[in-house]
């Protein structure tokens, strides 16, 4: 609840912004609030971010994670962050969706062209042989 509540006090502080000219007056036709808070949005994000906070700090409270209440909390506002970020994460997103991550079709392009038989035809004269870093 408090990243969606985060989120929405964002939104009124840049219609706030908007309201004024750039010497701190209010404008004479100033935006409306709808046009920043997008209200059905919220009521719909609120409480599925409140579950999933809630569940995830369930968990991981449960399972010896995270320690007290506090942590719970921290955890619990950082979870929906956190797990659309682990989405992000080739190797989650192949495992979620079954599809080869860019990283694998880097890999398999590199191999291809090291072995002298690039997918595409072309030819390089030197390839490495090892990739840090991947």
């Amino acid at each position: 609840m408090i990243v969606e509540v985060l989120a929405i006090f964002r939104w009124v502080a840049v219609w706030q912004d908007a309201r004024r000219d750039k010497d701190g007056l209010l404008l004479p036709t100033p935006p409306k609030l709808a046009k920043y808070v997008d209200i059905p949005a919220h009521a719909l994000m609120l409480p599925a971010r409140m579950v999933l906070g809630a569940v995830a700090a369930i968990l991981f409270g449960l399972t010896g994670q995270v320690t007290g209440p506090y942590g719970a909390l921290a955890f619990g506002c950082a979870a929906p962050v956190l797990l659309s970020r682990l989405g992000l994460i080739p190797q989650v997103s192949k495992a979620v969706d079954g599809t080869p991550s860019d990283q694998d079709k880097l890999q398999s392009e590199l191999a291809a062209t090291a072995s002298g038989h690039p997918s595409d035809g072309s030819r390089l004269l030197w390839a490495p042989r090892h990739f840090v870093g991947f």
